[in-house]
């Protein structure tokens, strides 16, 4: 994936109708358009040696504080309560929670 292709993917995910971003806002976690947005964000902090231009930075900091603000509302369940969905937003918060200390 070339460095452009990264930028849109992420720019996609965040910003497009059908993307990760509206379809978790939809209560629809799509595991393959997560994976491909950090994919995406991998080979692009690849190329650029860690460092997003503003606008992958605002798109990137949409979809985090979206799944962010998800798993807040997870707190306190036990995984007996959780349906599948759930289940993907608090597996998805703890992929953050590694990947960013603080974001």
């Amino acid at each position: 994936m070339t460095e452009e292709e990264a930028a849109d993917i992420i720019f996609f995910e965040a910003e497009s109708p059908y993307g990760f971003l509206a379809r978790l806002n939809a209560r629809t976690f799509d595991g393959a358009h997560w994976q491909q947005l950090w994919q995406a964000v991998a080979q692009l902090a690849n190329y650029n040696g860690g460092m997003f231009d503003i606008w992958t930075t605002f798109d990137l900091a949409r979809v985090i504080r979206a799944v962010k603000e998800r798993g807040q509302w997870l707190n306190g369940r036990s995984g007996e309560e959780l349906d599948e969905f759930e289940q993907y937003v608090l597996a998805a918060n703890q992929f953050i929670n590694e990947v960013f200390i603080e974001f």
